[in-house]
């Protein structure tokens, strides 16, 4: 495969991708062009093309911050971008920073249009989907989720003017980053994934890949002279490291501990300049910027605990650095800082909350609650090597084309229709259900901004299909009851021409675009029972995604905290006791004599999920793309339990796929 990768910059830590990647492609899949913009700090690489120079530069940044029309200048060096990449004729185009005073978006995205090429963008920051600011958490600003304009971020890169052009700026993104063909984002951390998916990026595929770190480098050593730095021996280090130092970063944080710590505690800061001295007291210790890294692996072994009291961060490196060198963490609850520190190794506070922050330093200093091992096992996640990998086993998914939302419905119909003539062929009974039933009677089909096909089948005939359906080289059951390793309590009919990759989830099996048939169980007679059965089923189902999570991906702090510390336990006890336990727990009641039915092994709406029976007395035709598939008798009943009044359209924000995977031809 042929790669291009483009970047703001030939150095730091996403020039440090560019080109690790770079390195990576090469040596295992192909050939790579790295382009970055023009600086001051070049690298010469045999792979590395420079777009632009000292003068196109100087000039795109005088005027961006004369108008406030960042990215709109750089024309001719964007054009002669593009003319490289149509001689290279890349299997993949990878962005990463394309702010920094050296692109023409507006040229640059026109091109990436209409070149029908796979596209993935690496979103370091927010600039993407903001009207200018990179980060915006610092002061506190929403607008770009409605439209930016009065911005009190002004000052700040890669915006830096005194005009306001937000606006239109954000107004222009969203028209050239929307409707892209083969676009693919990925972010380092959820939170900015998250992010991402509030703003007009949302309808694109977003997968997390970490940050990683060089662990041969990062490691406890012992290996450091601490009275050549002024620091006491006796005295516990506080640490803190930036590549550089603003109170965006908790510098005036550092000030305060300073002041308020014991005066056997020694605050360390590394990365500053001359500038940022002048302005430091006098009882903190200020290490200038390194590159040594076995430098910087020797402080951070030494001091007792890290501080990083950052105000706006995607996914600190500094965090991984700390842990790896046996160093525990305690970090602000900003950004995707949170996602690096669990129970083991650290420990996470409020923003600014200067008070929760000093009792938790002494705690970590006095009482040593986290161990060095633990904090370098909790490091080892975040390998820069396996990390890279990630984006080659993207780029090879990519080479065989991401499946649209129009082909993964026309794909999951197909399957349905092969289900359907199984059915008739048997004597199988079964009931379009959820979403697809309520796509069938509102709309004829599928839900128009979903594609999604759930299927109900009575347990007996469940079983029996299970039983009589043998698997083809291209069409596969896959059932718990057949293979212990399928980590659902129900069954999915794939379509083994397919691969499909569900986000932070580990299913332990490679499956291809599917449909689901869920089990139709008895509740029983008694509604108050079947409530609480529906409880104790609900709790095994989260159980169970504890055993497949790759991350912990809660959107609350403490849930997320919570999260992590149980997965590891889950995961070590696997998928298959809660299956068992959810299909004992669902089959216990007659479906003969109960008054009440519904998918009870995956009871994802809780006990809306249990239907009186008569709703499912018996099967009547409903049209679905044209063609007429089974619905309950009672599928009235079933769809106002389900979704209240189910005639009325969700909002605008709402109308988007709960899925959360990609998938594509082999």
């Amino acid at each position: 495969m042929k790669i291009m990768l483009i970047n703001a910059v030939p150095y730091g830590s996403t020039g440090k991708i560019v080109f690790s990647v770079s390195r990576l492609v090469r040596e295992n899949m192909g050939s790579t062009i790295a382009a970055t913009g023009f600086s001051w700090h070049q690298i010469k690489k045999e792979e590395h093309l420079l777009i632009g120079g000292i003068f196109t530069k100087t000039w795109h940044m005088c005027m961006s911050r004369l108008f406030g029309n960042h990215g709109l200048y750089s024309t001719f060096s964007t054009k002669a971008l593009i003319k490289t990449i149509k001689r290279f004729s890349p299997d993949v185009i990878h962005l990463h920073n394309i702010h920094g005073w050296y692109l023409n978006i507006k040229h640059l995205f026109d091109y990436l249009k209409k070149c029908d090429i796979p596209v993935v963008w690496t979103l370091h920051d927010c600039w993407a989907f903001t009207g200018g600011c990179a980060h915006y958490t610092y002061c506190g600003c929403d607008r770009w989720t409605m439209g930016c304009g009065k911005c009190k971020n002004l000052k700040a890169y890669p915006i830096s003017s005194k005009v306001d052009k937000t606006q239109k700026m954000w107004k222009l993104k969203k028209e050239l980053f929307s409707n892209m063909p083969n676009l693919t984002l990925v972010t380092p951390s959820v939170w900015l994934s998250e992010e991402a998916e509030k703003s007009f990026l949302n309808k694109y595929p977003i997968k997390v890949i970490n940050n990683g770190i060089d662990l041969d480098n990062f490691k406890p050593t012992t290996a450091l002279d601490l009275e050549r730095y002024g620091i006491k021996k006796e005295n516990h280090i506080v640490l803190g490291v930036s590549l550089g130092w603003n109170n965006r970063k908790g510098l005036d944080v550092f000030e305060a501990l300073a002041k308020r710590l014991p005066e056997d505690y020694t605050v360390v800061l590394v990365g500053t300049d001359e500038k940022t001295v002048k302005k430091l007291s006098s009882n903190i210790v200020s290490i200038n910027r390194t590159q040594n890294t076995k430098e910087l692996a020797a402080l951070y072994s030494a001091a007792e605990v890290f501080v990083n009291p950052t105000r706006e961060d995607t996914f600190p490196t500094v965090n991984i650095e700390a842990l790896a060198c046996g160093t525990p963490v305690i970090t602000f609850n900003v950004g995707g800082s949170p996602e690096i520190v669990d129970e083991t190794c650290g420990a996470v506070v409020n923003c600014n909350d200067i008070d929760a922050l000093e009792k938790e330093i002494v705690r970590v200093c006095t009482t040593k609650p986290y161990s060095p091992d633990a904090c370098v096992k909790k490091a080892q996640k975040y390998n820069e090597k396996e990390r890279f990998e990630e984006y080659l086993k993207l780029y090879k998914a990519l080479g065989a084309k991401w499946l649209s939302l129009e082909e993964l419905k026309e794909i999951e119909f197909n399957l349905l229709k092969v289900f359907r003539a199984f059915c008739e062929e048997n004597s199988i009974k079964y009931f379009l259900s959820n979403g697809t039933l309520l796509g069938a009677v509102k709309y004829g089909g599928f839900i128009p901004w979903d594609d999604d096909i759930d299927v109900l089948v009575p347990r007996e005939d469940y079983n029996r299909l299970i039983s009589l359906f043998k698997d083809d080289e291209r069409y596969k059951l896959f059932a718990f009851e057949k293979d212990p390793s399928f980590g659902f309590p129900f069954v999915k009919l794939c379509d083994m021409s397919t691969v499909k990759e569900e986000q932070n989830t580990d299913n332990g099996i490679m499956l291809g675009v599917d449909i689901d048939i869920f089990p139709l169980d008895a509740w029983g007679d008694n509604l108050e029972k079947a409530e609480k059965a529906a409880k104790k089923i609900r709790k095994k189902m989260h159980s169970l995604e504890l055993t497949k999570l790759i991350y912990s991906n809660s959107a609350n702090p403490i849930k997320r905290v919570v999260k992590g510390t149980l997965m590891p336990v889950y995961i070590g006890i696997r998928s298959k006791p809660f299956i068992a336990s959810i299909i004992k727990k669902s089959t216990k009641e007659d479906p003969k004599t109960s008054a009440y039915l519904g998918c009870k092994a995956w009871c994802i709406y809780g006990d809306r999920e249990i239907i009186p029976a008569k709703a499912f007395e018996k099967a009547i035709d409903v049209e679905f793309n044209g063609e007429l598939f089974k619905a309950p008798v009672g599928y009235d009943m079933y769809l106002r339990s389900l979704y209240g009044d189910y005639e009325k359209d969700p909002p605008k924000e709402k109308q988007k796929s709960h899925h959360r995977f990609t998938a594509y031809r082999k």
